[in-house]
């Protein structure tokens, strides 16, 4: 997967509770939309080949639905999706509840 934009950061939270909050719903909720958005409904089928979608809406209440499929999948290490290219977050265990996550974008 070419990196065409990517970032790493580390949580102080175990994979597992990481891995989660990128996977979960009533997390994902909670933080993945933009500043003053919010997610007023969402759903996945997590398996590779299973679907996402949700709805982003915005402040003045415009509403963009987004939508993929799960590419790969392996617990608590690696999530790959799209669209609108191949998103992957991979997650890496640093020891005391440290983890690693990183972000690439790519075709």
């Amino acid at each position: 997967m070419p990196t065409a934009q990517g970032g790493r950061e580390a949580q102080r939270r175990p994979c597992r509770l990481v891995f989660e909050a990128w996977t979960a719903k009533e997390h994902l909720d909670q933080w993945c939309a933009p500043h003053g958005f919010t997610i007023p409904w969402s759903e996945g089928d997590l398996r590779p080949g299973g679907a996402w979608r949700c709805c982003l809406r915005s402040p003045e209440g415009v509403e963009y639905r987004l939508g993929g499929t799960y590419r790969e999948i392996v617990q608590d290490e690696l999530l790959v999706f799209t669209p609108p290219d191949r998103i992957g977050a991979f997650f890496h265990d640093l020891g005391r509840n440290l983890t690693s996550r990183g972000v690439r974008s790519g075709q």
